[in-house]
């Protein structure tokens, strides 16, 4: 069976036709993948706890706070008693170290601040 010149034009015609469908799939669908990526899927539960282990309260908060005074302050503490303390212990000493470090940027001055205090120690 002898293929005409018009045979292979429709072929040529289908393959191309194939592929830009399949492009338009493939852009539709990493576009698709991207904006989901985007979209916050967390959701925060409250539980609330008894004395005696049972759950108490269940639901949704009204509002999510991110800077809890408290934790604030519990982390402006642990900052500062780990650029205080000294102990001979070279392994402790180095964690106290890379943890004042963890909470600042190299950009930062008060990094510059943390060095010329560190090096006079």
């Amino acid at each position: 069976m002898e293929r005409t010149l018009w045979g292979y034009i429709r072929a040529a015609n289908a393959r191309r036709a194939v592929a830009v469908i399949s492009l338009t799939l493939a852009v539709i669908g990493v576009s698709y993948a991207l904006y989901q990526s985007t979209q916050v899927k967390l959701v925060p539960y409250i539980v609330e706890v008894d004395k005696l282990g049972a759950p108490a309260l269940v639901g949704f908060p009204e509002q999510i706070e991110y800077a809890d005074p408290r934790v604030v302050r519990a982390l402006l503490g642990g900052f500062v008693a780990d650029l205080k303390s000294i102990t001979p212990d070279a392994v402790v000493q180095k964690r106290y170290i890379d943890r004042t470090y963890a909470m600042l940027r190299t950009t930062d001055p008060a990094t510059e601040k943390i060095n010329a205090l560190v090096s006079r120690c």
